[in-house]
């Protein structure tokens, strides 16, 4: 098109009906070319105004006797080089300086690909909505200086329905088991029981890669799970693992909504802990809701009647009591009291429950036998006995002068 267009003003010219100045301006040539145009055109027609190098080979073309010989090393002394390692011994050793480009086209026009082939990207398709509200939650934290410096650095647990994009979340000091729990609970009680749970592959939804079961998983023929991971089998909720950020872009965006007023909305009331903070999310979260929240059919589950959420959703570790009704748990010992039920604990297997808000309850068979708070079992005698040997050999150390004591000055009233 831009001949044809060439073509047309240089006859114009010709005929007289444009000027060399305004022809040179319409195609953007000096009118020295111009002139040049008009004589070839004058002389060969048409044709004139054609390159004269096109159809003829180029002057800087790779002469055939040099190709076939870079083809034919390539198969025979050079073979299983890379292209760049391959076009480094041709100019160090054979002393033909080609460029990598022209060894790698000649190559492929060969038959000779490369030494390392690539994968071809898979095709990623979007995922559509979930039908109903409640089939699907998306759960994520983000590590962020919410508070601006005026307080600790905090983690925003969210979880997002994926119908409906309706959001909760909640402010804790760090992505841990029991802030879950916490979260899925506040869900829960004001929901219902949803189907599953999509998150990524944290240690706290998943295993560890090469973690071997233990003997008792063994017996049972239980495969290895994390706590939150048996809170939400024994719900009934389904995990699902996703195998990057992009597969739950719905609750990894939102993340960016709350970086961005949320924090604004923080340094207006200069808020410095999750007491002060904590109102100024619900109040984002209500606006977010009210915007962007859409509608759905519901698919949430009603909570049995009598089940135990915090029976569910904590720590659960077995104990073996002994022959005291003493259970060893976190450096301390619990001591059992008798229950009309039976008088003795001695030998039992029982359940010990850590739940989100720090108490210990000991279980037995789906039985609570008591709720401990964790200062309230005494220390083991081994620790005991290794703290007193501390002491001592502090007080010997003390005493025999290879330690500074300075006497403590009280006031007077």
């Amino acid at each position: 098109m831009n001949e044809l267009n060439r073509l047309d003003v240089i006859q114009r010219s010709l005929r007289g009906d444009l000027t060399v100045s305004t022809a040179s301006r319409l195609i953007a040539l000096t009118e020295r070319q111009i002139y040049r145009l008009r004589t070839k055109v004058r002389t060969y027609g048409p044709p004139g105004i054609v390159h004269g190098n096109r159809g003829k080979p180029s002057q800087r073309k790779l002469h055939q006797q040099v190709a076939d010989r870079i083809v034919r090393l390539a198969r025979t002394e050079y073979q299983g080089f890379n292209d760049t390692h391959y076009t480094e011994k041709l100019l160090e050793e054979q002393h033909l300086a080609v460029s990598r480009e022209t060894v790698r086209k000649l190559l492929r026009a060969h038959g000779l690909g490369p030494k390392r082939k690539r994968k071809s990207p898979k095709h990623r398709s979007r995922r559509p909505r979930k039908d109903c509200a409640g089939d699907m939650i998306q759960f994520d934290g983000s590590h962020h200086d919410w508070l601006s410096g005026r307080g600790p650095k905090l983690c925003l647990l969210v979880g997002i329905d994926d119908a409906t994009s309706y959001p909760w979340a909640r402010f804790e000091l760090a992505e841990t088991t029991d802030g879950y729990f916490r979260l899925t609970k506040q869900i829960i009680q004001g929901n219902g029981l949803f189907a599953s749970v999509y998150a990524d592959k944290h240690s706290i939804f998943q295993i560890e890669h090469g973690r071997l079961p233990t003997v008792e998983e063994q017996l049972a023929g239980q495969l290895p799970q994390t706590q939150f991971e048996r809170a939400l089998q024994e719900l009934g909720i389904t995990l699902i693992a996703a195998h990057s950020p992009q597969a739950k872009g719905r609750v990894e965006r939102i993340h960016q909504v709350f970086q961005d007023r949320l924090i604004a909305e923080l340094d207006r009331v200069q808020a410095s802990s999750i007491a002060q903070a904590t109102p100024v999310l619900n109040k984002i979260l209500g606006v977010y809701r009210r915007k962007f929240a859409l509608t759905a059919p519901s698919a949430f589950r009603s909570i049995p009647v009598g089940l135990d959420l915090d029976a569910c959703l904590c720590h659960k570790e077995t104990r073996i009591v002994a022959n005291d009704n003493c259970f060893s748990f976190n450096n301390r010992l619990f001591q059992l009291p008798p229950t009309s039920n039976r008088s003795s604990w001695t030998k039992a297997k029982i359940e010990v429950h850590t739940l989100p808000n720090g108490l210990i309850r000991a279980v037995y068979q789906g039985q609570i036998i008591k709720t401990f708070k964790p200062t309230e079992g005494s220390k083991p005698l081994a620790q005991l006995r290794k703290e007193q040997a501390w002491f001592r050999q502090a007080n010997s150390l003390v005493t025999s002068g290879s330690i500074p004591c300075y006497p403590v000055t009280t006031s007077s009233p």
